[in-house]
């Protein structure tokens, strides 16, 4: 009887190829992250300056809300005793091309939808809302009007958004809310219509915050379930930041997303 064999080479081969799913980004070009980035000695890597403001990697990818994307990358500080941190992950952008931030679609819990009493036509900074009976807006919690809402949430994610609403800037007023924006209204909305109170969050959806990094590489590889995506999400980009200070650079390498 003939015996097949596979070579230990094959085996190992096969088995750092399982389960790694589609690669659906690799961000090996400083070109792909547009400024502050170049290239660094080594071949391979990426170095910038610290600290390092987000960095959008091009191009842009389809995602899917039944799959999972592992954000991966390796990171390395060029001098010890210089102080950062990661973050990295994910931003989500609809079909019209659009980021989705919080405001977007994160509405404000237990607050009723309601409707413009009067027109608020652009250039304003007043806005007068019926409908809802009281909105705390003491201090700095980045609260914002979305305008056309729907009480089924189906408008979200919503891009008719104001901007936010001043500290202190909610007054009652002949049984309305009398609200004041930090900046102007860039078009008009009509009386009735139909507003709800959105909150802000975390900018992106992180797979890594606050990661310390070392002279020594880090390897980075964390899981972003498609459940995580924000409403409408229909592609992606990944994104990352390195917050510190220091003598030296950061440097990476091997950034990707992997669809599992």
């Amino acid at each position: 009887m003939k015996k097949s064999f596979i070579s230990m080479a094959m085996v190992l081969a096969i088995a750092a190829g399982a389960g790694e799913g589609k690669t659906v980004f690799a961000g090996s070009k400083a070109s792909q992250w547009r400024k502050y980035v170049s290239a660094a000695p080594e071949s391979g890597v990426l170095q910038a300056a610290l600290p390092l403001p987000i960095r959008y990697g091009y191009p842009v990818f389809e995602v899917a809300p039944d799959k999972k994307y592992a954000i991966c990358g390796e990171f390395r500080l060029t001098e010890a005793g210089t102080q950062a941190q990661l973050e990295a992950g994910l931003l989500c952008i609809a079909a019209n091309g659009k980021g989705i931030f919080p405001y977007n679609c994160l509405p404000l819990k237990n607050i009723p939808l309601g409707k413009l009493a009067a027109e608020a036509p652009a250039g304003s900074r007043s806005v007068t809302v019926s409908g809802i009976p009281e909105l705390n807006a003491v201090k700095k919690n980045y609260l914002c009007l979305a305008f056309n809402a729907k009480e089924d949430e189906s408008d979200l994610p919503n891009f008719e958004i104001s901007p936010f609403i001043t500290v202190n800037g909610v007054k009652k007023q002949n049984g309305n809310l009398l609200i004041t924006l930090e900046k102007p209204l860039d078009k008009s909305f009509a009386a009735d219509t139909p507003v709800r109170i959105h909150t802000h969050g975390g900018v992106f959806v992180y797979a890594v915050r606050n990661q310390k990094l070392t002279s020594q590489w880090t390897v980075v590889r964390k899981v972003i379930s498609g459940r995580q995506l924000r409403p409408g999400t229909v592609r992606a980009q990944m994104i990352f930041g390195v917050n510190g200070k220091g003598p030296g650079k950061v440097e990476f390498r091997n950034l990707q997303v992997i669809e599992l």
